[in-house]
């Protein structure tokens, strides 16, 4: 009876990733193939997305997935035969990420009609943070655009993830390639600019980013959009960071305005909040209503090791717009673009190990592909699946059923 359950939850699994793929409109996507062959392109981003799905570690991982299918997946899946990997890896390096971005943008889309981003948090959040890839080859000299910044004898493929992390799934809503020729800071509202196109004006209340974009120009901006934001006080703002440790710095465990505590690992796990609306508007700052201490305390539970960190963050929402413990968790979501995001994209697709392509422009295709095969399974883990067997199945797990 337990396998019996176990092959259908597998069927269910395959069934749905299957209609979430044939939902993508991929017969859209340019072709960039001279002679096309007998292969379609839609079979062909198809068989990479559920080689990603299905935790492939590389184009020849792929392939062998394709060539050991049997029939029911293969009509369930619309994968005919055998996908070769060279075949595969041609038509990956020409397409245009662009393209690939308007699938990612338009999946998550319907999931919002289909009321998969159900808030679990007073507000609609959206989490930012830069995430880079290294690479030995480099953009064609002649290339119209180049997506790698050389950095010494490497190319660096950098872009800005967004995660919206008010709804328990945490799915990657865009990734924002940065020109070679700026970083995090300077293109930051380009990012943002294309984020309220594929999603509307109004579609997040506030917008998280950590000291990579946090300026003074990038909050305005930020404010002139109608949109609060929550960004990381570090050194870059030394006058702001001073004044922030000589208001809330001295604050005792008496003070905490809230306080929780987790295990991790062998730590134990403390985090206390402070925060204070006096300095508001300080020095330019004229929409800065709210400034934060977190204090994390991680206790070694065999050890007795004990260490402490603060960290500093900047609101423009007022003090009283969220409860004590609502602010708490904010802070703690900031992270989850990092802790589900990048995280899985590294350790359980292995991104930076195993990125399939070298070509920085083949390179970013696979980035937005992963992403999109990411969001599309994180939904189904992280809503369908959880409000049916009420907990969160381990990404490892999910990608081995699949």
């Amino acid at each position: 009876m337990q396998n019996e359950s176990k092959s259908r939850l597998k069927r269910r699994h395959l069934g749905h990733l299957a209609a979430r793929l044939d939902e993508l409109p991929l017969h859209r996507l340019g072709d960039p193939r001279k002679r096309k062959g007998k292969w379609q392109l839609a079979t062909l981003v198809r068989a990479a997305l559920v080689g990603l799905a299905s935790g492939r570690k590389g184009l020849a991982d792929t392939e062998h997935l394709t060539d050991w299918l049997g029939a029911g997946a293969r009509k369930v899946l619309r994968l005919p035969a055998r996908v070769p990997d060279t075949t595969l890896r041609d038509v990956i390096v020409g397409l245009d990420p662009g393209e690939v971005r308007a699938l990612l943008h338009g999946a998550m889309r319907r999931a919002d009609r289909r009321k998969q981003f159900a808030q679990d948090f007073p507000l609609k959040v959206g989490s930012f943070d830069g995430k880079c890839s290294t690479t030995w080859l480099f953009d064609p000299p002649g290339a119209a655009q180049k997506y790698g910044q050389r950095q010494d004898d490497l190319a660096v493929v950098r872009t800005i993830t967004a995660c919206l992390v008010s709804t328990p799934a945490r799915p990657c809503l865009d990734a924002f390639p940065i020109p070679p020729e700026t970083n995090e800071m300077g293109a930051f509202q380009a990012a943002w600019l294309a984020f309220e196109q594929a999603y509307g004006k109004g579609f997040l209340d506030v917008a998280m980013y950590d000291s990579g974009a946090a300026s003074l120009a990038n909050a305005t901006f930020l404010r002139d959009r109608g949109v609060h934001y929550l960004l990381c006080l570090t050194a870059n703002q030394p006058t702001l960071l001073d004044e922030a440790r000589r208001k809330l710095g001295g604050l005792g465990v008496q003070q905490a305005l809230a306080e929780t505590t987790d295990l991790d690992c062998t730590d134990i796990v403390t985090r206390r909040l402070y925060k204070t609306g006096d300095l508001a508007a300080f020095l330019d700052w004229g929409h800065l209503a709210t400034v934060l201490r977190v204090q994390c305390v991680r206790e070694d539970r065999w050890s007795g090791e004990v260490r402490t960190e603060d960290r500093y963050y900047l609101a423009s929402l007022e003090p009283g717009a969220l409860a004590d413990s609502d602010w708490l968790t904010l802070i703690r979501r900031r992270w989850a673009v990092e802790n589900e995001c990048h995280n899985t994209f590294d350790k359980v697709l292995r991104e930076d190990d195993r990125p399939w392509i070298r070509l920085p422009q083949g390179m970013l295709v696979m980035h937005l592909l992963r992403r999109l095969a990411y969001s599309l399974l994180a939904l189904y883990r992280g809503v369908t699946l959880r409000s049916e067997r009420k907990r969160t199945q381990p990404w490892t797990g999910l990608l081995a059923d699949i």
